[in-house]
């Protein structure tokens, strides 16, 4: 370590110790609105672009085309978002993908396919921006003694939204008098709104911002401007989890109706409301028991839950199971969250969060493609077996790298309390 870094380091390291352990100020409480009207927006569009290319004439595999380009943007662009955050402003980033999103949401009211590709394409750069930029404000905002507790609060206003944005999709596409046209404004409204409370950040977390971004001379080259070796461990943890979720989400009803059991509305309303519950009412808890004990438990439930699915023969085994891998995945979603605050360079929390946040892309890609491969060649029981081990394998590398994991937190950098 240079003597500058050396010099930043313990400069921090006092003012995380003297500084207050405020969670609620009025930049967490802006960003936390501004992660709301953005997941809103993403809620939205997730029913609406298949109905929409549907109804223009488009298949189902056009449609899957679509989300697999949204994806491969998304990802190939965080490392180029993280480093902008990190060089120039993390607001700033967060400001530009608002106006991204915005304009993308605007672009879906021309009814052409080619048209919708393209814009739906370049809005995989805006998620990518909002993505990174709002996870590394969590962490240069949360108080070194809160980082889950703080997590968790982000997240519940992300989920809270995918709860409740998706239903209102399809209600203003049946109404007449709005339709897919009022889906689409109110698409890019949102995040507009969004991308006002990013710039009215900007001067409260500028200083700060500032203060970690590293000198031209000591700014990292090669594979670091591209990953961050720091978090991939909170990475590959929450991978696990994205992992099982085309088996606990989009494949679920098929399963479900194949095994006489058809109530399977009920699952995703236990889910949902299971795992809001544990953001809002565990995440000072997690602080307090420590990452390796929740992580595990964490997967525990989530294991359990899917091998309720794997035996799935009644309603109530299907809302069980939702129960479970509701608390499970926002347990492991928190305190994975918090881990790859503790272990990130606080001068690279861009390129960080850009790794980290990547996950959820890559999972969720990664796991469509291999379960959906699983079933076709053994049927769901073989696909929920396959999760069931993916979901292990997390708590295996939890039980795995227990110290390591519950290693003492970095306090290299104060939380910002404004």
């Amino acid at each position: 370590m240079s003597p500058a870094q050396a010099g930043l380091v313990e400069r921090d390291a006092a003012a995380a110790v003297a500084a207050p352990a405020t969670l609620w100020t009025p930049t967490y409480r802006m960003l936390c609105a501004s992660i709301f009207l953005i997941a809103a927006h993403q809620a939205l569009l997730t029913p609406a672009v298949p109905l929409y290319v549907h109804a223009l004439g488009g298949s189902t595999a056009l449609i899957g085309v679509l989300l697999v380009l949204f994806h491969i943007v998304s990802v190939a662009s965080r490392p180029i978002v993280g480093h902008w955050a990190d060089t120039r402003s993390v607001p700033g980033v967060l400001a530009l993908g608002g106006l991204i999103l915005c304009v993308t949401g605007l672009g879906h009211l021309v009814p052409i396919i080619a048209v919708l590709a393209v814009f739906g394409t370049a809005r995989g750069l805006g998620w990518a921006a909002v993505n990174t930029s709002s996870n590394a404000l969590v962490a240069h905002v949360a108080p070194p003694t809160r980082r889950a507790e703080t997590s968790s609060y982000f997240n519940l206003f992300q989920n809270s939204a995918h709860g409740v944005f998706p239903a209102l999709a399809v209600w203003l596409i049946g109404v007449p008098e709005a339709g897919f046209n009022a889906v689409f404004l109110l698409c890019a409204a949102l995040p507009l709104a969004a991308a006002g409370l990013a710039l009215n950040m900007q001067s409260r977390v500028g200083t700060l911002v500032a203060r970690t971004t590293p000198a031209p001379e000591e700014r990292p080259v090669g594979r670091a401007r591209i990953y961050d070796r720091r978090v991939l461990l909170a990475t590959f943890l929450l991978a696990c989890v994205m992992w099982t979720s085309p088996a606990t989400q989009s494949f679920l009803p098929l399963h479900a109706q194949e095994r006489g059991v058809f109530d399977v509305g009920w699952y995703y309303l236990a889910n949902v409301v299971a795992g809001i519950a544990a953001y809002a009412l565990l995440g000072r808890l997690f602080d307090r028991i420590g990452r390796s004990v929740t992580i595990a438990v964490g997967f525990l439930l989530c294991t359990l839950g899917i091998v309720l699915l794997l035996a799935l023969s009644s309603v109530w085994m299907l809302l069980l199971a939702g129960v479970l891998i509701g608390l499970g995945s926002a347990v492991v979603a928190s305190n994975t969250m918090a881990l790859a605050i503790e272990r990130a360079d606080p001068r690279q929390r861009g390129v960080a969060f850009g790794t980290y946040t990547a996950a959820y892309s890559l999972g969720q890609g990664i796991g469509a493609l291999l379960l959906g491969f699983i079933a076709e060649l053994g049927g769901f029981p073989a696909m929920y077996g396959a999760a069931t081990a993916m979901s292990a394998l997390g708590l295996v590398l939890t039980l795995g790298r227990w110290s390591s994991i519950n290693g003492r937190p970095r306090a290299d950098a104060p939380a910002l309390v404004t």
